[in-house]
């Protein structure tokens, strides 16, 4: 159809063309909507036309997704399509991620949500090539289902590793399962490390108990 068959002018301007099989909209509101529809016609819900108003209650949620994985996207430049597309589908499956992270009452912000989880792909892909780290060291912090978290209400309370270390630090950021406050990730991974291997290093010496209380039993 000829560029010249639809026109609106000014906002608020409607145009379209219909037939048995489908409907054209032309609508300027801040800037011209172009929408093709096979189930609508050309009925108006005031001055807006049915269709955009269908539109925006049915992709209101994509619009929310698209406009949230457009914040701290992965850096990248290629001129290839699909790897456009890989990227975007990243960003979405990330943005989805930290939805249901939410939805099962963990806190903390989509910024802070990327930050952890690069940290811990890279750290996948570290331990992946290095296998003579040490297995304590390299266990994924997801396994232990702990996370950075923003403290409430903007509170700030001091890093519990730099204090460990002789130093003072306050940070927004903790561990929710914790209760424990760190002022970056490395702070937060350091603490949890040594914590784990504590706790391993007890197991293991309640078991040699055991053993040597069973073996004197005899």
């Amino acid at each position: 159809m000829p560029k010249k068959d639809l026109c609106v002018r000014r906002k608020g301007d409607v145009d379209y063309r219909s037939s048995r099989t489908g409907l054209l909209v032309l609508w300027k509101d801040n800037a011209v909507v172009a929408l093709l529809s096979m189930v609508h016609n050309a009925a108006m819900e005031g001055k807006t036309p049915l269709v955009v108003k269908d539109y925006n209650v049915d992709m209101k949620g994509v619009d929310i997704g698209d406009q949230m994985a457009s914040y701290y996207p992965t850096p990248h430049r290629s001129k290839v399509w699909y790897r456009k597309i890989f990227f975007n589908l990243f960003e979405m499956a990330i943005v989805n991620a930290w939805t249901l992270h939410r939805a099962l009452g963990r806190k903390g912000s989509l910024k802070t949500f990327k930050s952890v989880l690069s940290r811990e792909l890279v750290g996948e892909f570290r331990r992946g090539a290095d296998s003579s780290r040490n297995h304590t060291a390299a266990r994924p912090l997801r396994q232990w289902k702990h996370w950075v978290s923003e403290l409430p209400d903007g509170k700030r309370r001091r890093c519990r590793w730099c204090t460990r270390q002789g130093k003072r630090k306050s940070t927004h950021s903790y561990c929710e399962e914790c209760n424990v406050a760190f002022c970056t990730y490395g702070c937060f991974k350091a603490w949890h490390v040594v914590k784990e291997a504590r706790e391993l290093d007890a197991v293991a010496a309640r078991g040699q108990r055991d053993t040597a209380v069973a073996f004197i039993g005899r």
